[in-house]
């Protein structure tokens, strides 16, 4: 089952736009667990950064909520395995997954604060949580039949979320009504989602083999995508897309977004990474948009599956 996965500083993200698809200039700002041989940020929700990191000597991942100044480990109790994945924070809810006793059989959490809720799919083989905003949910479970699907859970009640005709699908992020996700196709390629809980619009990097979409904030959708070679991070604001790749990475990708902040990791010689990144908003470019706009988009996609 795949596992989709999101102290500041002042550098600042750079980035000069002048067309759909371009080369930008950019700085980012890398945010290492101290001590750590790998680190992963996964998402931001203002001064509150969350992800996970291990060891190079062990797969265990350790997960973790970073304020700027102190980091606080977070664990699921009695977790093994590979560990604790800290994947989305909303309000101070956190969301991700987590390896029980019996491993391999990876299950969602829910943590609060206070305590810790472990999320499972009914009748699913293993599950994970990968976005949250406000009571509602969504992710991924691995049912009997060894296929993935998405799913939405709002507290109460769990509903599937399957892109049409897929080979398997998944959810990774949510604000309002708008999920975005990602499905396999008939060859095993990756393709990413928005739906609107009418409507599946397909988002598909220009010119790319496979695209992984992980976050919405917005109008915004922010994610990685392959050219058969390596993974390179983008925003996409609805209506054009931007690359975004750390200097000299063998691969970058963006896992949360947060008005102007982006989030995510990038890996090197050394191991992965993670880093924050603050972007200006160029003329044209709006992270806050009307429900109009956000309408406006889904009228204008000629690929919608309904």
């Amino acid at each position: 089952m795949k596992y989709h996965s999101k102290k500041f500083l002042s550098s600042v993200l750079f980035i000069i736009f002048s067309s759909a698809v371009q080369a930008s200039t950019y700085s980012f700002a890398t945010l290492d667990y101290p001590g750590a041989s790998n680190t992963r940020i996964t998402a931001i929700d203002g001064s509150s950064l969350i992800g996970y990191h291990w060891d190079t000597s062990s797969s265990l991942a350790h997960g973790f909520l970073y304020d700027g100044i102190n980091w606080t480990n977070l664990d699921y109790p009695g977790g093994i395995g590979t560990g604790t994945q800290i994947e989305d924070i909303n309000n101070g809810n956190i969301v991700g997954d987590y390896d029980p006793p019996i491993h391999g059989l990876n299950k969602g959490f829910l943590y609060n604060n206070t305590g810790w809720n472990s999320l499972e799919f009914p009748g699913s083989q293993q599950s994970a949580a990968s976005g949250i905003d406000g009571m509602k949910i969504v992710g991924s479970y691995e049912g009997v039949d060894g296929v993935e699907h998405g799913f939405i859970y709002n507290g109460s009640s769990w509903s599937i979320l399957d892109y049409p005709g897929a080979q398997g699908s998944w959810a990774m992020g949510i604000e309002g009504d708008l999920i975005v996700g990602g499905y396999d196709d008939s060859n095993g390629n990756e393709h990413g989602y928005l739906f609107n809980g009418s409507s599946w619009i397909d988002l598909n990097y220009p010119g790319a083999i496979e695209t992984m979409v992980e976050d919405i904030n917005g109008s915004n959708i922010v994610g990685s995508y392959s050219n058969g070679t390596k993974e390179q991070g983008f925003l996409f604001d609805g209506d054009k897309w931007f690359t975004l790749n750390y200097p000299g990475a063998f691969d970058t990708v963006v896992d949360g977004i947060d008005g102007g902040n982006l989030v995510g990791y990038y890996t090197d010689a050394k191991g992965t990474h993670g880093y924050i990144a603050t972007v200006p908003l160029p003329s044209g470019l709006l992270l806050f948009v009307s429900a109009a706009t956000i309408m406006g988009f889904f009228q204008r996609q000629a690929n919608s599956v309904q």
